[in-house]
């Protein structure tokens, strides 16, 4: 990790703030403008926001010009008062005619009409844009900016912790923007996200040199405490 690295606490309301936190990743998923206002404004820290998935909204309203227009007014607005690090996108589904080119347009539409920096988050599902091995290197091409999830990485790869550690050697020589460190465990043929990075069965240790970007963000659970532990464990290895 550089020494200008800046480390990210996944945020909630109800969970203190660590003071080794430079800045919340801040969940927007399914809330209008308005909404994204609204939370934002509150919050008295750099973020990094987190658009629309699955979990609550559809992770196709990216390729809608209305979305893209209440993602540019909310950021532009929250811009000239906070300080918003950027914005990660998660991408559609590949199943849409001219999905790829549609997507990357509307990216470039919100970043020039916001200013602010957006990230693209690969996915672990093959159904899903930037999933695939391939998807990553086609993305590094471009100009569009990366942002590297570890765990879904590592599912997409078919849990071949060897498999991972070469692409995350390769990724370490590119331009990744933003990291997502966390962790995963399976039982009886479910896979979990883990609670902290040691819980998991990524083994970090060997990743470490790896693990190269301006910006990590820990998902993991157990606000304040579950953050700083996974933080000084990465830290110690």
């Amino acid at each position: 990790m550089k020494a200008n690295t800046m480390f990210g606490q996944m945020y909630n309301k109800s969970q203190k703030i660590s003071e080794l936190a430079d800045y919340l990743q801040v969940s927007i998923s399914g809330l209008r403008e308005h909404e994204i206002i609204e939370k934002c404004e509150k919050i008295d820290y750099p973020m990094i926001l987190h658009g629309d998935w699955e979990n609550k909204s559809s992770p196709n309203t990216i390729l809608d010009s209305s979305r893209c227009d209440e993602y540019i007014n909310a950021l532009g607005e929250l811009a000239r008062q906070k300080n918003i690090l950027g914005l990660t996108l998660h991408p559609p589904l590949r199943n849409i005619d001219d999905v790829l080119p549609t997507f990357l347009t509307n990216v470039r539409t919100i970043e020039d009409g916001c200013g602010v920096p957006v990230f693209v988050e690969n996915r672990s599902n093959d159904k899903y844009l930037i999933s695939r091995k391939n998807d990553i290197e086609k993305l590094i091409e471009s100009e569009i900016k990366l942002c590297i999830d570890v765990p879904q990485l590592y599912i997409n790869l078919k849990y071949d912790m060897g498999a991972l550690i070469l692409l995350m050697e390769y990724l370490a020589s590119c331009k990744i923007y933003e990291l997502h460190i966390g962790n995963i465990r399976r039982s009886n043929n479910r896979t979990m996200v883990a609670q902290t990075i040691p819980n998991g069965e990524i083994d970090f240790s060997i990743l470490k040199p790896h693990i190269k970007a301006p910006h990590l963000t820990f998902e993991v659970f157990g606000g304040k405490n579950g953050f700083e532990s996974s933080l000084k464990t990465l830290q110690s290895y």
